[in-house]
């Protein structure tokens, strides 16, 4: 006899695994309780009515302990194909969605260009807060070009397309 999870049975004030045929007449007896009181039928007494009176549902009930496809469950297995599926696609459409934090460059690293291998220039030290032109401020780095010169550059840039 199986284990009545769901309480269908007891809506229907029936034993687990009662036959189809019992399943119909105690539903029978609660409609015309129903319609003797005025009182609209309960849904959840309807469900199992629904459950239990289907030979295929009823045998997957009683074969599932009464576990069978739980609406919430359902919903909850929906919700998490669909987070998935939205963080694919953010990570296609966004190619860096997924991607770990980049390390910043200590002073004296040298930066090499990621695809290439060319040698872009030496860090001279990093800035929190540089202030660039036309009044931006983000973290920046001081790099010594093989030229000699120090230019400024933002450490975003620096950090996506440079390796040590």
């Amino acid at each position: 006899m199986a284990h009545d999870a769901r309480g269908y049975y007891k809506l229907l004030n029936l034993e687990p695994g009662s036959g189809i045929e019992e399943v119909r007449l105690a539903y029978g007896f609660l409609k015309y309780a129903w319609e003797k009181d005025g009182s609209a039928p309960h849904r959840k007494v309807s469900e199992a009515h629904a459950c239990l009176g289907d030979r295929k549902r009823k045998a997957l009930y009683d074969a599932q302990r009464g576990d069978m496809a739980d609406p919430a469950r359902y919903r909850m297995f929906v919700y998490t194909v669909l987070l998935v599926v939205l963080i694919a696609f953010a990570a296609l459409v966004f190619p860096g969605f997924l991607k770990p934090s980049l390390k910043p460059f200590g002073s004296g690293d040298r930066l090499n260009r990621t695809s290439t291998g060319f040698f872009f220039g030496e860090v001279v030290r990093r800035e929190q807060s540089h202030k660039f032109p036309k009044g931006q401020t983000y973290p920046g780095y001081l790099v010594r070009l093989p030229d000699g010169e120090q230019r400024w550059y933002p450490a975003s840039d620096l950090e996506r397309h440079f390796h040590k």
